[in-house]
């Protein structure tokens, strides 16, 4: 899991830096420096995005009885709505992709 935080990392910091990110990619940086860490850079945001998604996908696994398919959709199912920013987080990336989660 470690490797594919650190690929994760990486592009969304380079997506960043190089205005490729989608529009959702940095309403996410906007919400961040708005409700938890202020001074956010891309690189700062780019290590907490992943470290967040890398948890909140760890959750979701540990919670999933269907270990045969694994998606986005269900991910966010999985989180408990006792933790609403993860959940959130995790509704907004799935209804923003529709792809398989491996």
């Amino acid at each position: 899991m470690a490797q594919k935080a650190v690929l994760l990392r990486e592009v969304v910091e380079k997506a960043l830096d190089t205005n490729q990110g989608d529009s959702t990619l940095s309403e996410h940086l906007q919400s961040f420096k708005e409700y938890l860490i202020s001074d956010l850079n891309n690189k700062s945001f780019a290590d907490v995005y992943a470290q967040t998604i890398t948890y909140g996908l760890f959750v979701a696994r540990m919670n999933d009885m269907t270990l045969e398919n694994f998606d986005l959709n269900e991910a966010c199912n999985l989180i408990s709505r006792t933790n609403p920013f993860l959940h959130y987080l995790f509704k907004a990336i799935a209804d923003n992709n529709d792809s398989r989660i491996s």
